[in-house]
């Protein structure tokens, strides 16, 4: 059975700002993704993981490495399987906590991060920022720091 909030609907004006972030979020997930799989066997969450175990402690522990990347318990299960799968993390379990999983970056998953990181910067900067310029970017990051502090 489905019920209805008492909330009212988005307004004309709430809809039309919903559904041009969705469609600019969609957009740059998809040309980010498509971006990254040209250079290296990455998904973008694959990417984002490697960039978060690249630039961060090891060993990592797999929950807060998928809280980085606001995925799942089991979304994180299944990228650290995949990553793991193709060599470019390691997991073992944790000494101190047995049901902690804790993951690092091998050599060679650094050069698959490596690789396509080059790409991830291009097309952040062709494609996001270089649509956006001088106080229009401020702007923007000033709004975007105020959704995230709101959210998180």
């Amino acid at each position: 059975m489905i019920t209805q909030s008492n909330e009212t609907l988005l307004d004309e004006s709430e809809s039309e700002l919903w559904h041009a972030w969705s469609s600019v979020t969609r957009a740059v997930q998809s040309t980010l993704g498509s971006e990254i799989s040209k250079s290296a066997p990455l998904a973008l969450i694959e990417f984002e993981m490697l960039d978060e175990l690249a630039n961060g402690e090891q060993p990592m522990r797999s929950g807060e490495l998928g809280a980085l990347v606001s995925l799942t318990r089991s979304g994180t299960s299944r990228a650290i399987s995949r990553l793991a799968a193709k060599g470019f993390i390691t997991k073992e379990g944790s000494s101190t906590d047995r049901r902690s999983v804790l993951v690092c970056i091998t050599p060679e998953g650094r050069q698959a991060y490596e690789a396509a990181n080059g790409v991830f910067a291009s097309a952040v900067r062709n494609g996001l920022l270089g649509a956006v310029e001088g106080d229009d970017r401020d702007t923007l990051l000033r709004i975007l720091n105020v959704i995230s502090d709101t959210l998180l």
